[in-house]
């Protein structure tokens, strides 16, 4: 047997955002090693160093003390690509190999110089994207060269985004020489066009440079204004060798837009016809019933009506206003519940959604969205039984518990217990019906910012950070101003489903409140008043969020 392959030796040079991806890989082979990195900043370097995982990993102060070292074979060149030639022509003086990061250079002169030394020294020079290799486009050429699909005649390849400075700490050197979406992110789609339809015989195309500076968005230089050097929207086509047309569009400048509303059309008055049901309902069940309001003012009694029941002026707001124990008591219940949901309800579909967006099979990601969706249509009624099958003193968590010697757990009529109940069916029942609006404002997100943040080496947490989340931030504050809304309704029917177990102390809010005060207790007056309050509360509420929203620079439920 032959002597097994010894390793390839890299040095790295510079320790950027980019290097943790590259490291990633570097640590799943056995064929390279890393030995040596340099960077101008010593801390990011030793930072690598420590990250590679590979033995002793040397880090030094210049790049010409790394390419001048035995142990380095060949040199990774991470840096920013106005220096891209510079270091590959340091390191094939020094008879290393070299791969580097797009571009291969800032310009065509520069690459030609560096492919001159390679071939004079007798040395290899790659470059990234490699992407090219992966199965989809490897497929795709397959497809192509077996005729599969007749004879390309076209290709579009569009890449529009508002930039990386969004995101990227330091993101000026993708707006100097050798930068720009063309440079940065157009050689994805130009390999993948060459590779796919040949070579280039003629380009015609324009360029504009929008916006002459440019804000961090991120880090610790958020705020920080730079000046951009390159054109960042490019439009172009290209005419392959075999015939075949590419329309090219690589753009910092898109932004997310608003489109205006259609002008109303007589075909539309269908659709207003079908509104008419909708709007007599809420009319009749909404709108009209607040007028009942008045008897918040009157002692009031359903024998003789609203027109002759007496007026009380403000008496019936005394238990508000004079702290009455019964009311005190619903009102605590009710803020700690409203608490807790916020804390623990409100957060559970918005990350079941992003859990569900991670599923990579679409048949899995509709049968768990199928089975989730369920319990959101089973009535309270029906829940509670299943609570109290499951979890009751006599349900089959207990009888497995006894079956065992292992004790009884008190769980259901159980005050302490009772509030941390509450919310566990909440979240069982609702959770998977409350991803759906998640869900459908994921599916908007453009795949290309993935791309883009991964290329640039963003771990999944960043993209999820950068780029998932903010594509989520509107809907999250809509919603939750509107729950603001609720914030003193906590499930009316649910507790009052459970709280003859309970008892009222532990049980009571606001909404059991009115309930047992009204139509059982029979002082309607009283049960209006606070109901009254509740409302205006809730109103106020959103208003006050949505006014936050707005100083914030988001849409709120309405712009004023």
């Amino acid at each position: 047997m032959g002597e097994p392959l010894k390793p390839l030796n890299i040095g790295i040079v510079g320790a950027g955002k980019i290097s943790g991806a590259y490291l990633s890989t570097l640590r799943r082979l056995t064929s390279v090693r890393l030995t040596a990195v340099t960077d101008l900043d010593r801390c990011r370097a030793r930072a690598v160093a420590e990250q590679a995982q590979a033995g002793e990993v040397a880090v030094l102060p210049s790049v010409a003390a790394l390419v001048a070292r035995d142990d380095v074979d060949a040199v990774l060149n991470l840096t920013i690509p106005a220096v891209h030639a510079d270091v590959a022509l340091a390191a094939l003086r020094a008879g290393k190999h070299v791969y580097g990061e797009k571009p291969l250079a800032a310009n065509r002169e520069e690459a030609d110089a560096v492919l001159a030394a390679a071939r004079e020294a007798g040395l290899r020079v790659g470059c990234a994207p490699d992407t090219v290799l992966r199965s989809g486009t490897q497929t795709a050429r397959k497809a192509v060269d077996d005729g599969l699909i007749g004879t390309p005649v076209a290709a579009t390849a569009f890449m529009t985004g508002a930039g990386h400075e969004k995101w990227h700490p330091d993101p000026e050197f993708y707006y100097r020489p050798g930068g720009g979406p063309l440079l940065d992110m157009g050689p994805y789609y130009l390999s993948a066009l060459v590779h796919l339809l040949g070579p280039v015989v003629r380009v015609t195309g324009a360029s504009s440079r929008p916006r002459a500076r440019r804000t961090i968005g991120s880090g610790p230089r958020a705020g920080h204004t730079f000046p951009v050097k390159v054109d960042t929207h490019i439009t172009g086509v290209l005419e392959h060798a075999g015939g075949a047309l590419s329309t090219l569009v690589m753009s910092f400048d898109v932004r997310k837009g608003r489109l205006r509303p259609l002008p109303r059309r007589r075909r539309d008055m269908a659709l207003f016809w079908f509104l008419i049901p909708g709007i007599v309902v809420l009319l009749l069940f909404h709108y009209i019933p607040l007028l009942g309001n008045v008897i918040a003012f009157q002692d009031y009694q359903p024998y003789i009506g609203i027109l002759h029941s007496p007026w009380s002026g403000l008496d019936n707001f005394d238990v508000i206003f004079n702290g009455d124990e019964q009311f005190l008591r619903a009102l605590v219940n009710t803020l700690e519940l409203t608490l807790i949901q916020v804390v623990f309800v409100f957060p559970a579909p918005i990350l079941l959604a992003l859990a569900l967006n991670s599923l990579v099979s679409e048949r899995i990601k509709k049968w768990v969205q199928n089975v989730l969706y369920l319990p959101h249509f089973l009535s309270w009624v029906v829940v509670v039984s299943l609570f109290q099958q499951m979890l009751g003193n006599d349900g089959m968590l207990n009888l497995f518990l006894s079956a065992h010697d292992m004790g009884n757990w008190s769980i259901i009529g159980n005050p302490e217990t009772f509030k941390t109940l509450l919310t566990s069916q909440v979240i069982w029942k609702d959770t998977g019906w409350g991803t759906i609006l998640f869900l459908a404002a994921l599916s908007r997100v453009d795949h290309n910012l993935y791309e883009a943040a991964a290329m640039d080496g963003a771990s999944r947490w960043r993209q999820t950070w950068h780029v998932t989340l903010p594509a989520l931030r509107g809907l999250v504050i809509l919603l939750l101003i509107l729950r603001l809304g609720d914030a003193l309704s906590v499930g009316f029917e649910q507790i009052l489903l459970q709280q003859q177990g309970i008892g009222l102390e532990n049980s009571e809010v606001m909404d059991t409140y009115v309930f047992n005060h009204g139509l059982i207790g029979g002082d309607w007056g009283v049960s209006a008043a606070v109901g009254l309050v509740k409302g205006i509360v809730g109103v106020a509420l959103v208003l006050g969020a949505n006014k936050i929203a707005h100083l914030f620079g988001e849409e709120g439920v309405y712009r004023s």
